[in-house]
């Protein structure tokens, strides 16, 4: 098994993006966003998020993707994504040469997260991960992560045994989960992809795969639109 950070497939992904002729805006917090209906087109306003005195950036396009995350800002306040995200996850690092940990990964089902679970990942450099999820359907709430992801590394037995008695994990990190999909993510010349529409396994809370598949459809999807001049709500949905 092989395990790579988020980040480090981020990097690939810019890389590749540039690679094409895709100009990469990094440090940007969209503000606002409108379709003409003269121009047919979008118009996205984006702020610098290091430096809120900075002009506003503009970018226009036929097609509007919005890819971002489960909380899905954008399309909750286009009132496409109607519910807020259902699950939420959490990660920490644990220090290389303070675990004993020896197997590529493993997975832990504690009673009290059912029907999430927890996991302890090797990633590279000795570096091992430990998360937590909370998944809809049992007695966990998004609020209970904190006290779960605690209690479990640190009184768990069975991974604790498995951490070692000298595991430094830093802080908690966590992100929100929508699983499950969306019922609709589409609409005229725009689309939702990646966990913004839920792309994420139900059973799992995964979704950097889906995204990824998600990602491949959307593109296909939006260069058939524009060969065919029909960005309509009808092609967005194919």
């Amino acid at each position: 098994m092989y395990t790579c950070a988020a980040t480090k497939i981020s990097d690939i992904a810019n890389m590749n993006i540039q690679r094409a002729g895709a100009e990469l805006l990094e440090d940007m917090t969209v503000t606002q966003w409108s379709l003409d209906q003269s121009s047919r087109q979008w118009t996205v306003s984006a702020a610098t998020t290091s430096n809120a005195d900075a002009p506003l950036t503009i970018v226009k396009g036929k097609i509007l993707l919005v890819c971002d995350g489960a909380p899905s800002r954008i399309g909750r306040d286009m009132g496409i994504v109607k519910t807020a995200p259902d699950g939420v996850c959490s990660r920490a690092f644990i220090k290389p040469g303070t675990h004993t940990f020896k197997q590529d990964g493993v997975v832990f089902y504690p009673r009290s997260l059912l029907p999430g679970y927890c996991s302890l990942m090797m990633h590279a450099n000795n570096e091992l991960a430990f998360c937590a999820y909370v998944i809809p359907g049992g007695d966990a709430s998004v609020d209970d992560l904190p006290k779960l992801h605690k209690d479990i590394h640190t009184k768990d037995p069975f991974v604790t045994k498995m951490m070692g008695p000298k595991a430094k994990i830093e802080p908690m990190k966590s992100a929100t989960l929508r699983l499950g999909g969306v019922p609709k993510s589409y609409d005229e010349q725009m689309m939702i992809v990646g966990d913004a529409a839920g792309f994420i396994d139900p059973l799992t809370g995964e979704g950097i795969q889906y995204a990824m598949d998600g990602a491949l459809l959307a593109a296909d999807a939006c260069e058939e639109a524009l060969l065919e001049d029909n960005l309509s709500k009808g092609s967005m949905k194919r």
